[in-house]
């Protein structure tokens, strides 16, 4: 499918100042994005070891508080050591909600905070200075993966034996969970069962799935049962002379899935092709608690417009969680806080020179957004739908806004101005929609005294047209292509005709 403009373009708008966003309160996760409306986004390793006074904190006391990659990953029962120049040391771990080593009394200095995680990796402060009228804060972060890290990517593990698979179920704290079912999906090349191997947690939070295929043509997905919502781990394949170690983290679930929504930055894109519209949606779905929130064992259903075709997911990373068939999208499994990307891409034919798109809501819709290159005659109409242009890389954007749809709702959006050409054109559709094609056979089928050369050379020219709508390159040369091969099926379309006079 042609998306790279669609993504290019969608993402440049988005980004820009028009769409800054502040961070929402409350725990959500609104867009931070730049242009110099909105905070941006911070990497906390930039603050690692950073010293800060703070007024909440008492004189004389330095706070370390430690996380691995991000603000929501604590790590409780860290030792963490305070040292100063004289080599006199203090000790105390890491506890409570916020994973901080409180450190009171304190007198003289500068001082220098480290920490060490259980692989071995060290991270140290920059020296603190107490100050006369506040304490300090500092945080420590550890890169976000490696080893042990409750990430569902499983690595090689030397202390794992070979043909072995240890999944680890932890908590938010990273501690391990106990009695927890857990399931090992096994997969070869080439087949389409999958095998089951099933294991429960130790009371260190470890299940120990033995004598597993290491070769190549395997693959694996581990996943944690907990209260009816599945855990899962990255798809992943295990070494021959060592086997794998993955850590799931668990935690607690929520079933309201009203309080899910798509939110601002969702947007449809249209791209106009010959005789049929891509439409790429790229749904921000936000979870805006602080648990998972786990749709059932029917999953979220997320419908697409019933004469959609050719629907596929296109996120840049495959997920597992994510299928996409027929006219609808599915989400299997827990739906994480924050904000999970969406991104699914379909087609619509048209006759004439416009489409309409009804697509019922399951979840709310923030707002809606529709973007499209600007081209003569095109425009789409919606409820309250109001327009504007914007320049985009040395491209006229089109920007369609307007009010929300309510979960259970239709979004209705109606494209007009299309260009179209001659009937002929109009049935080969490009070989985008399998209903289009099934048209050509029955097509055939009422020319069926027709030459058999005259309908092979008919099908030949089917065959490429389809190829060369599939492919990427120049697309002078395609439309050159095109142009040639419609030339020739009309005359062979010409032909058949008057055979059958």
């Amino acid at each position: 499918m042609r998306l790279a403009l669609l993504l290019t373009l969608s993402s440049a708008i988005v980004s820009s100042s028009a769409f800054a966003q502040p961070m929402m309160g409350g725990g959500g996760q609104g867009p931070m994005m730049g242009g110099g409306q909105g905070p941006m986004m911070i990497d906390p390793s930039r603050m690692s070891g950073i010293p800060r006074p703070d007024p909440n904190i008492p004189v004389g006391t330095i706070t370390v508080r430690v996380i691995r990659g991000d603000l929501t990953h604590n790590m409780v029962g860290v030792d963490v050591t305070l040292t100063d120049g004289e080599g006199h040391r203090l000790s105390a771990k890491t506890e409570g909600e916020t994973a901080r080593a409180t450190f009171s009394g304190l007198t003289g200095g500068p001082y220098i905070a480290h920490a060490k995680d259980a692989e071995g990796v060290e991270l140290t402060s920059q020296s603190i200075e107490l100050q006369p009228n506040a304490g300090i804060a500092t945080m420590l972060v550890f890169p976000a993966g490696g080893p042990g890290a409750a990430d569902s990517v499983a690595r090689p593990d030397k202390s794992v034996a070979p043909n072995t698979i240890v999944v680890k179920a932890v908590d938010g704290e990273g501690k391990g969970i106990s009695a927890l079912d857990v399931v090992v999906g096994h997969m070869r090349s080439g087949e389409t069962q999958v095998r089951e191997l099933r294991a429960k947690t130790d009371k260190n939070g470890e299940a120990k799935i033995e004598g597993v295929d290491a070769k190549p043509t395997s693959g694996y997905l581990a996943e944690v049962l907990k209260d009816g919502a599945r855990f899962s781990s990255k798809p992943f394949r295990i070494s021959e002379n060592m086997g794998s170690r993955v850590v799931i983290e668990v935690r607690p679930v929520s079933r309201d899935l009203g309080t899910l929504k798509f939110g601002k930055a969702s947007r449809f894109v249209v791209q106009v092709l010959d005789d049929a519209i891509e439409v790429a949606e790229m749904l921000h779905l936000e979870n805006p608690g602080t648990t998972p929130i786990d749709p059932g064992s029917g999953g979220l259903h997320i419908p697409l417009p019933e004469s959609a075709v050719q629907a596929t997911s296109v996120a840049p990373q495959p997920r597992p969680e994510l299928t996409v068939s027929g006219h609808e999208a599915l989400w299997r499994g827990p739906i994480p806080p924050g904000e999970t990307e969406i991104d699914i891409a379909y087609v619509l034919a048209y006759k004439g020179d416009s489409v309409s798109v009804h697509q019922p809501m399951s979840v709310a819709l923030d707002d809606v957004l529709v973007l499209a290159e600007k081209m003569e005659n095109l425009e789409i109409h919606g409820n309250q739908l109001s327009s504007e242009t914007q320049k985009i890389g040395g491209r006229t954007a089109l920007i369609y806004r307007g009010p929300g749809v309510s979960a259970g709702q239709m979004l209705s959006l109606e494209v007009t101005g299309l260009p179209h050409s001659d009937p002929t054109w109009r049935f080969l559709a490009a070989g985008l929609s399998i209903a289009i094609v099934f048209g050509f056979g029955i097509f055939a089928f009422r020319g069926r005294s027709l030459h058999q050369e005259l309908l092979d050379r008919k099908e030949r020219l089917l065959t490429e047209l389809v190829a060369l709508e599939s492919k990427g390159g120049d697309q002078a040369k395609r439309a050159r292509k095109r142009e040639e091969l419609t030339s020739k099926l009309a005359d062979t379309y010409r032909e058949l005709d008057e055979v059958n006079v």
